[in-house]
């Protein structure tokens, strides 16, 4: 009886810790494909003429070496993010209660590039890029969303508040002041209330009113599944331990 109490308490343990990890945001994963709309200071280009996408790779003359050990570190451990870049490191948005201590990262920092398609050269010099891409690992549970940037003109990390999110097609739209280095980085759902003043997208989905698109949907219809699989296993063992109680 005791060995079969045990099977059991292992048996409900396990998948305590199963919802657990149903529930929890992915593991940090790459940027995804950039969208082919995009608009350079007010004016959308064509897609034959500019293409942009990420790189993983980092331009030593561009970038300095000291900013590239930082990004590696990162990418390494992203657990590091307040340790590498504290508050002080990072230009926050004026009157935006998020800071550095409140996010975590949902992207490694890659290097965001404008591609002139007649030349195959970076475009260097590009002021006010607006661009939408994907983030395979967004879901609603990520609260609040905000871009972690790395200005090569201008020589300084700064936290950017999106244009929109859309959690339906897991992707978020950003306007730079200019291009380089990028992550996306979040603020858990259950502590966004921890935060006093949230600077809402500026167009789009505002971080206290989380769109309930389908990766919500996917998300608690499969979460409901395993709950309900979970409270039969639950049941079906609880009933054969009574009888099997009732028959010794």
């Amino acid at each position: 009886m005791k060995k079969s109490f045990k099977i059991m308490a292992a048996a409900a343990m396990a998948f305590a810790l199963s919802l657990g990890s149903i529930s929890a945001l992915g593991s940090v994963t790459k940027n995804g494909a950039v969208s082919d709309e995009i608009i350079i200071d007010g004016k959308k280009v064509e897609k034959d003429s500019v293409k942009a996408g990420f790189k993983t790779t980092f331009d030593k003359t561009v970038v300095s070496a000291a900013v590239v050990t930082e990004i590696e570190q990162l990418n390494e451990n992203p657990t590091k993010l307040l340790e590498v870049l504290n508050n002080e490191k990072v230009n926050l948005p004026a009157g935006d209660g998020v800071k550095m201590e409140h996010v975590a990262m949902l992207t490694s920092i890659q290097n965001l590039e404008l591609i002139d398609q007649t030349t195959g050269e970076p475009i260097k010099d590009a002021k006010n890029v607006t661009m939408t891409w994907e983030v395979p690992n967004l879901t609603t549970n990520a609260g609040v969303i905000r871009i972690l940037h790395y200005s090569t003109v201008r020589n300084v990390w700064e936290l950017l508040i999106p244009d929109a999110v859309d959690y339906s097609t897991k992707s978020v739209t950003v306007t730079f002041p200019d291009l380089s280095p990028v992550a996306v980085v979040y603020v858990p759902k259950d502590k966004v209330s921890e935060i006093g003043n949230i600077k809402d997208y500026g167009n789009g989905s505002k971080p206290n009113d989380i769109i309930k698109g389908t990766a919500e949907v996917v998300e608690t219809k499969n979460n409901s599944i395993y709950y309900m699989s979970g409270l039969v296993i639950l049941a079906g063992a609880a009933v054969y331990l009574f009888k099997r109680k009732a028959n010794a």
